[in-house]
């Protein structure tokens, strides 16, 4: 591998760590943000995972740009994210806070 593959590669990795991935297994459409900050809430774990969902349902409608986005294809996420999101809610390790110096 040269230098600017690896270069590349960790560059990529880097993006998805400080921004996420935007929607797993979705089209993002307009609402990366709401699934990066949805995944951010998953990994933090700072409240419940009903919780997260709600909040990630209100984001998806709050940012949608038509009607069908916010009544049908935000609460098909909404349900996706119920049913398939507890695998990923139980595999998730609360960040651990760092001591004070």
């Amino acid at each position: 591998m040269s230098y600017l593959q690896e270069r590349e590669g960790f560059v990529t990795a880097a993006k998805e760590l400080i921004t996420g991935d935007g929607c797993t297994g979705v089209p993002d459409f307009w609402w990366r943000r709401c699934c990066d900050e949805h995944d951010e809430d998953y990994k933090k774990k700072t409240m419940s995972r009903a919780r997260a969902d709600w909040k990630f349902l209100k984001c998806l409608r709050r940012r949608a740009k038509t009607v069908f986005g916010r009544w049908i294809i935000a609460p098909a996420y909404y349900i996706g994210v119920r049913v398939l999101g507890r695998n990923y809610w139980e595999k998730q390790q609360p960040l651990k806070e760092s001591p004070p110096l």
